[in-house]
């Protein structure tokens, strides 16, 4: 047996009293977790089951008094995920966004000024910025990373052409 954790969810609106109550109430059938999110409700429990299938079902079977507390129907579940623990933890561990670097950052990395990271910004194979704050674009690292290792960088200043 495996311990997966359950989210079940409801297309229904409640408030955020009626989701207080309903985990006060439904604590003691297994439920860690209610939440409500726009029109959608959900459960968060613990399960022991063989495989994610069985722990779903089991779930499902646990929450009738859930239902019925919040008026749900079993024809509004929207969602229904099992995660094996051990896979939680790992994606608990793992940041939920991506690494993020400015002008300063990029220049520092590349040993060049900010003016000239303003420069290869416009270059037509430079990543483009996922966006434009106030302080200046931000890029995602990896994308700049594989645009240096790719650069053919020429030190020092072009020659000048005599016309």
């Amino acid at each position: 047996m495996t311990a997966f954790s359950v989210r079940l969810e409801w297309r229904r609106e409640a408030s955020e009293a009626d989701v207080e109550r309903a985990l006060e109430q439904l604590h003691y059938v297994g439920i860690e977790a209610v939440g409500s999110s726009g029109h959608r409700v959900s459960f968060r429990l613990t399960v022991e089951a063989k495989s994610a299938r069985a722990a779903i079902d089991a779930a499902c079977r646990t929450v009738p008094a859930a239902l019925e507390y919040l008026d749900l129907q079993d024809d509004q579940l929207t969602r229904a995920e099992a995660t094996d623990h051990d896979v939680l933890d790992e994606d608990l561990e793992r940041p939920n966004f991506p690494d993020l670097v400015g002008v300063s950052e990029i220049a520092a990395s590349v040993g060049v000024s900010r003016q000239r990271v303003s420069q290869l910004s416009k270059r037509d194979d430079f990543p483009r910025p996922l966006v434009v704050l106030a302080a200046g674009p931000v890029w995602e690292r990896h994308a700049v990373e594989n645009f240096i290792e790719a650069w053919e960088r020429r030190p020092g200043r072009p020659r000048r052409l005599d016309v």
